[in-house]
């Protein structure tokens, strides 16, 4: 959703309170008025339910489930004496016509008049500005906002008394417990982004709250028990080790009150209290906009997240601005049947170039809860570090450990299969688990030298007949321990580096692996071990095998009240060719503006040969962001 329609949506939603004499006049009528209010607030609910859709749909991205909009260029809904307190039928000029930056109807032009008025009418209801009262309000604006209070609170009991549960849970909490609005503020803050704010869930692993027979008709101990403690590959406590037991009750309490298992289903009795002839459950959010928008299906949502990342480095007294990386990823999800991930990498060369990449695509199916099938490019699931710890935002460090980068001892993409997921070993002990077949890696070796140069994991098409098969296994004791054990074999090619013909192709490959991370307070350890043989080769002027191994030692700890993170990692590579191999010594220190934005330095000592380059030791300094 652009932002023009937000910023409609802004100046809609102050109406209520601000535009006095509509209100009073044309839209709300006296309390001691029973029959015009039951009349209106039923036409102004029904119109806001509309609306809703609509929010969800378009704006939530940008204003937030709260309304007070992710980030300062966004107005703040709930703010008194806002944008919103600009007359109704302006606000609504400016969301079908649009205003400054926003295009009319926020972009959508198959969006109806009548859609922008819904989605009006959902802002101004759910968004009272002044919740909490503006210093000098009239007595006329405080009466308004006690008649939409009024009103709002008899719509419930009607519904109620109809036996018709809510569909607009958010609307629900207007006379929230004090732990349920707690709840909310800790969901919005820690597990939003994963599950959603309508509970239907983002990621591939994030479940569907809403389903009837899913995850929260479980005992509310069980639930407890697996938000404190973690289960697959969520972490203990949202990965928010700071909060109490007491809060974590209240963000069940939320999301047991707003998201209750089943709650699609609107009606299962006629008038009579019979049970209709045809019942159809419908456990998808309803389609309440007059007329299609967005996708083609209202079940396919989409998610874009990834990283950036600009900065200098300096080494042997010369320097450059030289880090500069971008590496979106697009997440779409139909229900909860196919998930599809997709990354890209933009950076340039020397020549000011804009190199493009394609790191990752793969359509994946949910078999179960603990299985996924997935097929395409995917990174690979040999070892930790590639496919959970690259992005640097994530790393700690400006670069990857020494033999962890593309053409070195650890695997970095694969096309092919694989079958994903996870399963409970105890009570508190947890494992997850993948198994590919992927199209075989090639070596290359320069004949004229016989020097076997490199091994590519990278996502050849031609395979040229072979395949490799393994996968990776991690054990978690405890929610924040995890032991890993990873392999592969199979068959590969040798290439000619000059020429890209086959000199052998019909040589044996193998990998292993094993790693280690453990949180604790505010330390970060982690370690790996990778490495990659291929053997059996039958080329002239060649060795019969040859092999590539890297490993690291990292520890970190977060020093809460400055928000610094030092780092030390040592690593170390042993290349197929001698002069290839390094070991290396990072220092680093990291200032976390944000959760996922730091600003990081790192001074990297290098024992390599000097011919090749690998004895200089660069300073780096970069901006990291991880959105």
């Amino acid at each position: 959703m652009q932002k023009g329609f937000f910023a409609t949506l802004i100046n809609i939603a102050f109406v209520v309170i601000s535009a006095n004499s509509f209100a009073s006049k044309q839209t709300i009528q006296p309390l001691n008025q029973s029959t015009s209010d039951l009349v209106v607030t039923q036409k102004v609910a029904a119109s806001a339910s509309s609306g809703e859709a609509i929010y969800n749909k378009t704006c939530i991205a940008c204003h937030g489930v709260n309304g007070k909009g992710v980030s300062p260029s966004f107005p703040d809904f709930t703010q008194p004496g806002g944008m919103l307190t600009q007359p109704y039928n302006v606000l609504l000029y400016n969301t079908i016509h649009g205003i400054g930056s926003m295009p009319p109807k926020g972009g959508y032009p198959s969006l109806s008049d009548k859609d922008m008025k819904n989605a009006l009418d959902y802002i101004m209801l759910h968004f009272p500005p002044g919740s909490t009262p503006a210093v000098g309000g009239t007595p006329e604006l405080q009466q308004i906002k006690q008649e939409i209070a009024f009103l709002t609170q008899k719509v419930a009991k009607l519904e109620a008394a109809q036996g018709i549960s809510a569909q607009t849970p958010s609307n629900s909490n207007v006379n929230a417990s004090p732990s349920v609005a707690q709840g909310k503020h800790i969901y919005q803050k820690n597990c939003s982004g994963c599950h959603g704010a309508n509970g239907k869930g983002v990621v591939a692993s994030a479940p569907d709250f809403t389903n009837k027979g899913g995850v929260l008709s479980q005992p509310r101990g069980t639930l407890f028990h697996n938000i404190k403690l973690g289960m697959g590959s969520m972490p203990a406590k949202g990965g928010n080790p700071s909060l109490s037991d007491s809060e974590l009750k209240a963000v069940l309490d939320y999301i047991e009150s707003t998201f209750p298992s089943g709650h699609g289903n609107i009606n299962t009795k006629n008038k009579k209290g019979n049970a209709p002839n045809n019942q159809i459950t419908n456990t998808q959010q309803p389609s309440t906009a007059e007329t299609a928008y967005f996708w083609p299906n209202p079940d396919i949502t989409g998610l874009l997240t990834g990283g950036a990342s600009a900065g200098y480095s300096t080494q042997m007294k010369r320097g450059s601005f030289d880090i500069l990386d971008f590496n979106p990823l697009f997440l779409f999800r139909y229900k909860d049947f196919l998930f599809m991930q997709s990354s890209v990498d933009f950076s340039l060369d020397n020549d000011a170039n804009t190199i493009v990449g394609l790191n990752t695509l793969n359509l994946n199916l949910f078999l179960n809860n603990n299985m996924i099938l997935g097929v395409g490019e995917y990174d690979t699931p040999i070892g930790y570090f590639v496919q959970n710890l690259s992005p640097s935002w994530i790393n700690l460090l400006p670069t990857a450990p020494v033999g962890f980068d593309a053409d070195e001892a650890a695997p970095q993409s694969q096309l092919g299969s694989q079958l994903r997921g996870g399963f409970n070993l105890g009570p508190t002990i947890k494992a997850n688990y993948i198994g590919f077949a992927a199209n075989a890696p090639r070596a290359f070796g320069d004949s004229t030298t016989g020097i076997i140069d490199h091994l590519s994991t990278d996502p050849f098409i031609n395979n040229f007949g072979h395949y490799i098969g393994g996968g990776r296994i991690g054990i978690l004791p405890y929610p924040d321990f995890e032991i890993g054990m990873s392999g592969a074999i199979g068959k590969m090619v040798l290439l000619d580096t000059n020429t890209n013909d086959v000199l052998d192709g019909d040589g044996h490959y193998i990998t292993y692996g094993a790693d280690f991370s453990f949180k604790w307070s505010h330390w970060d350890l982690r370690a790996e071990v990778i490495q990659q043989k291929i053997t059996s080769l039958d080329a002239d002027s060649f060795p019969q095998s040859a092999s590539w191994k890297a490993w690291y030692v990292q520890a970190a700890y977060f020093i809460t009240a400055i928000k610094l993170q030092p780092v030390v990692r040592w690593s170390g590579y042993t290349a197929a060719v001698s002069e290839q191999s390094l070991h290396q010594v990072a220092l680093g220190l990291d200032y976390w503006i944000a959760p996922s934005i730091a600003i990081q330095a790192a001074y990297e000592i290098n024992t390599g040969e000097a011919a090749m380059g690998n004895n200089k030791n660069p300073l780096l300094i970069q901006l990291v962001f991880g959105f």
